[in-house]
């Protein structure tokens, strides 16, 4: 996704960066109510959303809101997550393959 915004230098990226980081930031105000809406999910037996490990995925959404930051540090945080999940192995082996399976198409 990366290389088709045109590579982790490009302006794209940095605009992609910013947007992503509004959007988390924008989030993390309504923490409390998206959590309530998860709970309340959870407990209206919608199946993918496993009843009897309610309360270890609630503290596992809670925690990636990082609510014991402020928002300053929790931009920091969120990225450095993005920047590792750009820089992790198995993404850019896959991308290496999308780029060869796209090559053998043609």
């Amino acid at each position: 996704m990366v290389e088709a915004m045109g590579g982790n230098q490009h302006p794209h990226y940095d605009t992609f960066k910013k947007k992503c980081v509004e959007a988390f930031l924008y989030l993390r105000n309504y923490q409390r109510l998206i959590l309530n809406l998860f709970h309340l999910m959870i407990h209206a037996g919608i199946k993918d959303l496993p009843f009897g490990e309610h309360e270890r995925l609630l503290s596992s959404m809670r925690d990636k809101f990082l609510p014991s930051l402020n928002n300053i540090e929790a931009e920091k945080e969120f990225l450095a997550i993005i920047k590792e999940s750009v820089n992790a192995m198995f993404v850019q082996i896959y991308e290496k393959f999308h780029v060869w399976a796209q090559y053998m198409k043609k």
